[in-house]
């Protein structure tokens, strides 16, 4: 029996609003905002996602996260933060949730499933909650702002950005008082704490 095993996050994603306010620039800050939690807990190495939406028309649509974990428990946060604080464009809403787990042996045997309701698992939620506390959602006119412009990535307003980057998310000014260059997209990575 392998030590490894390949864990598979399934996100339902739901749309509350109608097909015409999904954009492709909507998928790419899902993946993003899946990915940072993900490599939060993970580190890049050994890491990958799949996201992808193929029918606009229908009432949910599905991402996949396939990684190799040392922890169940850490897969289950990052499903369970993007499930309980909004980190997904306001025009969707992150609302289920499901982990399977299956050993990268030839046998394919089955690993217990993460209970949910599990108080080490909540409490590491709550950890991951503390944590992003000063998030920012409320960003459509800033996004707006970027497919005006003809961007092709969107505006990086994630909840684990440092607040003190952007104090005009904070008093619902809905991010117009701050200068964004394309830089600031285009390399969010690099940007680093300004102050």
């Amino acid at each position: 029996m392998k030590s490894s095993s390949r864990i598979s996050v399934k996100f339902i994603i739901r749309f509350k609003e109608q097909e015409e306010n999904h954009t492709g620039l909507d998928n790419l800050r899902i993946k993003e905002a899946l990915q940072h939690c993900i490599t939060e807990q993970f580190g890049k190495s050994g890491v990958g996602l799949l996201f992808d939406v193929t029918d606009y028309s229908a009432d949910t649509s599905q991402g996949i996260i396939l990684t190799n974990a040392e922890s169940h428990r850490k897969v289950l946060a990052c499903a369970a933060l993007l499930t309980e604080i909004e980190a997904v464009p306001s025009c969707l809403r992150l609302v289920e949730a499901e982990m399977s787990s299956e050993l990268e042996s030839e046998g394919s045997e089955k690993v217990e499933a993460v209970d949910p309701s599990n108080a080490e698992t909540r409490k590491t939620i709550a950890e991951f909650e503390e944590k992003f506390k000063d998030r920012y959602t409320d960003d459509d006119a800033l996004f707006q702002m970027y497919m005006e412009q003809g961007q092709t990535k969107p505006p990086v307003v994630y909840p684990w950005e440092d607040a003190r980057e952007r104090p005009d998310r904070r008093d619902g000014d809905r991010g117009r008082k701050r200068q964004h260059s394309p830089s600031d997209s285009d390399q969010p990575q690099e940007r680093g704490d300004a102050r």
